[in-house]
């Protein structure tokens, strides 16, 4: 991979990958040398190698800008977006932005998903040459909490008696608490109740990452129910919102389902890469994948097959291979979880969504 970077005019990304290739094998001869030549053609200090040394990479930026969408309606919640960024920027954001933050790998096999896997299917979206992908492999993933699914609607007296110690909360400045009770509105599909609730917000807070958050799952959950009074596009905009104040892996894969909604699949990919550049930076060395981790491998599974469509044939086979072997550690681990139906009642699942799935569960 360093040759192909080192090709392709990227010679920092070389480095890096040459610098992965040695700490995979100290005795890769070609490898170091590559790496030392580059280092002495830049003035860089060079490095001695062995199996104990630690490796570093370069953070990719979070992809945080927004796609503004002329029909959407106007509300004070949402900020004007931002212009979006290629999605073939991987290794290191532009240099207008540029905040080179070493952060240590946990594990080879987390390495492979920010350096290896983003940068073969963001290239491959993007039409543009690349090597041989080669498929993320991250084992250290952090257990956080499941993003919940909906279940069963309750008692009209049950929904009145949460919607009012939700606003209560609110009222009284218990946001948290106040959260909470909108979320269990949301399982249960109370969505007028949430809304409701959700309006006591005090004007001091309707900025918190949180509440856009919770606004954007109403609208979400409300668009699919085709209630003409919300739009995916609402969601998309409340949740970009939210994760540019406070990035957060369930943010950022609720980000990559609006984004795949609209058909932007670069914006998707880059949303569902950043959820496991966090997901690795909570990481406890735990083998068990998260969740969140496993939505994001179906999210990027998802995006690779469907841009296979428009690419010529040889990266089509590529970029479908992609697919089936993140599709196959998805099911691996949390066969269940990912099943028809438990999809149909995950809030986040759309049906054109679930209907990809399936339709990429089809190839063999």
């Amino acid at each position: 991979m360093g040759v192909a970077l080192e090709q392709y005019g990227r010679v920092n990304q070389a480095i890096v990958a040459y610098e992965m290739a040695v700490e995979l094998d100290p005795q890769q001869q070609s490898a170091q040398q590559n790496l030392r030549r580059l280092q002495v053609a830049h003035n860089l200090p060079t490095q001695n190698f062995s199996q104990n040394s630690s490796l570093e990479a370069a953070q990719p930026q979070n992809p945080k800008e927004g796609v503004q969408v002329g029909s959407e309606r106007t509300t004070s919640e949402s900020p004007t977006p931002a212009t979006p960024t290629p999605i073939d920027r991987i290794f290191a954001p532009p240099k207008a932005t540029l905040r080179r933050r070493p952060w240590a790998i946990i594990g080879v096999a987390s390495a492979g998903v920010v350096a290896i896997g983003a940068w073969g299917i963001s290239r491959a979206i993007s039409s543009k040459p690349q090597p041989n992908d080669i498929l993320p492999q991250i084992d250290a993933l952090n257990q956080i909490p499941k993003t919940p699914a909906n279940s069963s609607t309750p008692s009209k007296d049950e929904t009145n008696d949460v919607t009012a110690l939700a606003i209560k909360n609110f009222a009284q400045g218990n946001l948290r608490i106040g959260q909470q009770e909108v979320e269990a509105l949301l399982d249960r599909g109370a969505l007028n109740a949430a809304d409701t609730a959700l309006a006591a917000v005090p004007r001091s807070q309707v900025g918190n990452p949180s509440i856009n958050f919770l606004r954007g799952r109403l609208a979400w959950q409300s668009a699919k129910t085709g209630n003409r009074n919300f739009r995916a596009e609402d969601a998309r905009r409340f949740w970009d919102t939210a994760a540019k104040g406070k990035p957060d892996p369930v943010y950022f894969n609720a980000l990559g389902f609006a984004y795949y909604a609209e058909g932007n699949l670069q914006r998707a990919t880059d949303a569902w890469f950043e959820s496991l550049r966090l997901l690795e930076q909570q990481a406890t060395g735990q083998a068990k994948p998260s969740p969140d981790g496993l939505t994001a491998y179906a999210g990027l599974a998802l995006a690779s097959q469907k841009s296979a469509a428009t690419q010529p044939a040889d990266r089509q086979a590529k970029l479908r291979g992609e697919a089936v072997r993140l599709r196959d550690r998805v099911l691996q681990a949390a066969p269940e979880t990912f099943h028809q139906r438990a999809l149909s009642n995950n809030w986040l699942w759309t049906e054109a969504a679930i209907k990809d799935w399936l339709a990429l569960q089809a190839v063999k």
